[in-house]
């Protein structure tokens, strides 16, 4: 059985400090490492690092697997690191490496999308694979305060690439996550083993097209930024398959929301969803599901043909948007999820599908209430308290602004990383408080209150 693991919930003491004097003091901690996760040229908008510290300088817990309590010591946080400009999408250029910038709003959206579809993954108390890591913290930082940030923290290849890319008028944004550890990407794990026989790749691949058709077809979510070092592979304890989660979701589309982003349309998004409705039905269909299981005639080449189609579907849309949007070549080995070419290609195809499909149903069908791992209302209790993160906490601005009035690096009163939205007429401050406004002020009277009581 697979053993929940996960989330990121800030220790008791680190609440009497700012977002950014937590991070600040975790990578000023002595033995404290940053590096690059992956290489800075490989992702298309962020920086990825890792960070790794000793036990007794972590501010954040994750859950213990064998208690069902978020207490097990976490030291080691992937960071993802953005330049941001007022109105994003900016082709930005520093010593030939090139990236797009993010604005404070589409890296609000992000994380607000990665941290839904971490919640959404483990509820309910069964055996879940996590698609995503959880978020620990957000900071979006103007261009000084993003200057300040970097000037405070130790030299490192990082610190030195992320000043070259800030300049006036740009910004920083920072994502903190938990780290997938011990992990391999998919490119480190087929160069390591080189032959596409080897056990452990064609593993890693199964798990890897379950979690991506897992994200589309119930998650209604597209990855478009989904290459083999966005995907993290990782053995648990008493598991002989390996494990996955994806990371970076700054280039990625949430179908259910109708509005249109940068890479779908409303519309689009309505075609979309139509057949994703399709998918789901048929996956229900063929996973016996929908009838008594002794009933059910077994047919592999229709769940082949299930993935198969839904595999299509999603590189075909990688293809497309990526040329439309980057002018990147419509070619078999220039998308985002061209490792899925291997798959094709194969003499392994139809076991590895297969396979798929099996992984699939049992993460999305199987149920187990053993009284260990989260439910709804643990992690509502730890994001009312502040502990566990939650971004409606965080700001005090409508999430559909496109300007937000960000800390320095001093603490703010209530502790709060993002301050948003102030009027700048009187009159804005004339006005009768709203119910939301009354709602914003009683959320920071809880926030300080409980950063008073540690």
């Amino acid at each position: 059985m697979i053993n929940q693991r996960g989330g990121l919930k800030r220790i008791n003491s680190a609440g009497k400090l700012s977002n950014t004097d937590i991070l600040l003091e975790m990578i000023k901690s002595e033995g404290a490492t940053l590096e690059f996760l992956v290489s800075p040229e490989s992702s298309l908008k962020g920086i990825i690092a890792v960070l790794n510290v000793k036990p007794e300088h972590s501010a954040y817990t994750g859950l213990n697997p064998e208690t069902g309590k978020l207490n097990l010591e976490v030291s080691s946080f992937i960071i993802k690191f953005a330049i941001t400009t007022p109105s994003g999408n900016n082709r930005l250029e520093y010593k030939g490496i090139k990236k797009e910038s993010e604005s404070n709003k589409s890296f609000l959206e992000e994380t607000i999308l990665q941290q839904d579809i971490w919640f959404k993954s483990i509820l309910g108390r069964k055996p879940p694979i996590e698609i995503c890591p959880s978020i620990g913290s957000l900071l979006l930082l103007n261009y000084d305060d993003g200057q300040k940030f970097l000037s405070e923290i130790p030299e490192s290849h990082v610190r030195h690439l992320l000043q070259g890319f800030l300049s006036v008028g740009r910004g920083l944004g920072i994502l903190l996550m938990q780290n997938v550890e011990n992990s391999e990407t998919l490119s480190s794990i087929r160069k390591n083993y080189e032959v596409m026989d080897n056990n452990v790749y064609l593993s890693s691949l199964c798990i890897l097209i379950a979690q991506v058709v897992r994200l589309f077809v119930f998650l209604k979510v597209i990855h478009f930024d989904l290459h083999t070092k966005n995907a993290l592979f990782f053995y648990q304890q008493g598991e002989i398959n390996p494990m996955c989660k994806l990371i970076d979701f700054g280039s990625a589309s949430d179908v259910s929301n109708p509005n249109p982003d940068f890479f779908l349309t409303t519309q689009e998004k309505k075609d979309i969803s139509a057949k994703i409705e399709i998918f789901s039905s048929k996956f229900y269909e063929l996973s016996g599901y929908l009838f008594d299981q002794e009933n059910n005639k077994e047919n592999n080449e229709e769940k082949i043909e299930f993935i198969s189609v839904v595999m299509k579907y999603l590189t075909s849309l990688d293809h497309n948007k990526l040329y439309e949007k980057f002018n990147i070549p419509r070619t078999p080995y220039k998308y985002q999820m061209n490792w899925y070419e291997n798959v094709i290609h194969s003499s392994h195809r139809d076991n590895l599908l297969l396979k798929a499909f099996e992984l699939l149903r049992e993460i999305k069908i199987v149920n187990v209430d053993d009284g260990t791992g989260l439910c709804r209302s643990t992690i509502k209790k730890y994001m009312e308290s502040g502990k566990l993160f939650d971004v409606k906490t965080t700001l005090s601005s409508d999430l559909g602004s496109t300007e937000y009035i960000v800390q320095s690096v001093e603490p703010s009163a209530a502790g709060c990383s993002i301050m948003g939205g102030k009027k700048k007429t009187k009159k804005s401050r004339k006005q009768k408080k709203s119910k939301k406004t009354k709602k914003h002020k009683k959320t920071k009277k809880i926030r300080y209150k409980y950063k008073n009581k540690n």
